[in-house]
């Protein structure tokens, strides 16, 4: 608007200054509401009188209205640039803390990748209507008698390998190895197709 109305002084002939001064003091009177000291700032109307007072004071408006975005666009960007690191890379608040505790990325995905395992069990028996009660090893010993009935093998999740990956990750706080990470996530994989198919 600052900009259209800069223009429009640009063009305008002698007979225009009350307009222009009008049009003015409106998109002052805008910018007081909006910051404060625009109202010091900014020419009074008592100073508009000719043609080029008005010029003066719309280019004052104009480089007003500059000054005060370009921080704005600024603090939008950072936000922006925040917001989008989340969202490309949302352990990036983790990192830091993973840091401090000496434990790595791998470890994070590994401990994720175990929490889904127990999520996807829960999710899978409330779609059956099933109870979610009990420890882990009891609810998925319902989802192996129901997968059995329906000639559906479930991953053994207490085989030896498999469960000392995990005490080793989860309560151990220990590294996984790559061989161990593949392993959880191949469990992972291998659980939710053959959970897919259980209806």
């Amino acid at each position: 608007m600052a900009q259209e109305l800069k223009r429009e002084v640009e063009t305008a002939e002698f007979r225009k200054v009350d307009v222009l001064i009008n049009e003015y003091l409106r998109l002052k009177d805008f910018l007081e509401s909006v910051f404060p000291d625009a109202g010091r700032l900014l020419p009074e109307r008592s100073s508009l009188s000719s043609f080029e007072d008005v010029r003066y004071a719309i280019n004052q408006l104009v480089n007003y209205v500059n000054a005060k975005a370009m921080p704005l666009f600024l603090e939008l960007l950072n936000i922006l640039q925040r917001v989008g690191a989340l969202i490309e890379n949302p352990l990036s608040p983790l990192l830091p803390i993973l840091h401090e505790w000496g434990i790595s990325v791998n470890w994070a995905v590994g401990a994720v990748a175990l929490a889904l395992i127990e999520v996807m069990v829960n999710k899978k028996l409330e779609e059956l209507n099933m109870s979610t009660s009990g420890d882990f090893r009891t609810r998925y010993n319902r989802l192996i008698s129901i997968a059995k009935t329906k000639g559906i093998q479930l991953p053994d999740l207490l085989a030896d390998p498999f469960y000392q990956a995990r005490n080793k990750l989860l309560h151990g706080g220990k590294e996984p190895t790559p061989e161990e990470l593949k392993l959880i996530f191949d469990y992972l994989y291998t659980l939710s197709e053959s959970l897919k198919k259980i209806s």
